[in-house]
């Protein structure tokens, strides 16, 4: 999602679906040494840029409503965050952040029902949300590009937070992505051929992720006729 929260469910979270890391691969903050909920009042040293929508019992809350209608409830808590090294390239160290994330007490709609284990915030560094992003630790913490990639093909991928892929991986086309706090976009022309040969000019308009205010992130997803091949795209400052 293109605003900044990452979120993951809590082990006492009653709504909360059946996604790929099952109930017992759910956060659970007894069993984290090194957690640290974040509570309210806020302290602005020890919780740089972070922001509760409510405070509940002196945890710092979040809510976050979706356009399609689906919902996601939680508090906010920091902790080590691992990340593996790339194969090469400028992430090829494994690294380690502290960083803020959300752990889910309530989830509804599409969030519920979805097989992912959560959500991931890639709001641009400069950009200000309820808390600051994964990518926004690594800059400030492992001096890391304010850049994060995704390729695509047909059987694979790969995600890196903080730089960009090894070159001999960047057979595919790279469509770069400008940070516009606290967006990250890429305005889009009419571009190739449909299947007769003619060129598509349905594809207008302006895509990227994006994320502000009481709803949460969003996505603009041009569509390409016909199939095949592999494709990348790269944000960064």
């Amino acid at each position: 999602t293109g605003s900044s929260l990452t979120a993951v469910p809590c082990a006492s979270c009653r709504t909360c679906g059946d996604h790929a890391c099952g109930k017992a691969g759910r956060f659970d903050l007894r069993a984290s040494s090194t957690v640290v909920p974040v509570t309210c009042p806020l302290d602005g040293k020890r919780h740089p840029g972070v922001k509760c929508d409510q405070c509940v019992s002196s945890q710092c809350s979040y809510a976050v409503h979706y356009t399609e209608g689906s919902s996601i409830r939680g508090q906010i808590v920091k902790d080590l965050v691992h990340f593996q090294g790339g194969e090469g390239g400028e992430s090829a160290s494994p690294a380690t952040v502290r960083a803020f994330f959300g752990c889910q007490t309530q989830e509804t709609g599409m969030f519920q029902r979805q097989r992912a284990d959560g959500i991931l915030g890639l709001q641009a560094v400069a950009g200000r949300g309820r808390v600051p992003s994964w990518l926004s630790a690594l800059v400030e913490q492992q001096r890391a590009r304010p850049a994060f990639s995704l390729c695509l093909s047909d059987t694979s991928g790969l995600f890196l937070l903080g730089g960009r892929p090894p070159p001999r991986s960047r057979r595919a086309s790279e469509l770069p992505a400008a940070p516009r706090p606290p967006f990250w976009g890429r305005r889009l022309a009419p571009t190739g051929a449909d299947d007769d040969g003619s060129p598509v000019r349905s594809l207008r308009g302006r895509g990227g992720l994006k994320g502000r205010g009481g709803r949460g992130g969003g996505e603009s997803t041009p569509e390409l006729p016909g199939g095949g091949g592999g494709g990348g795209g790269s944000g960064g400052s």
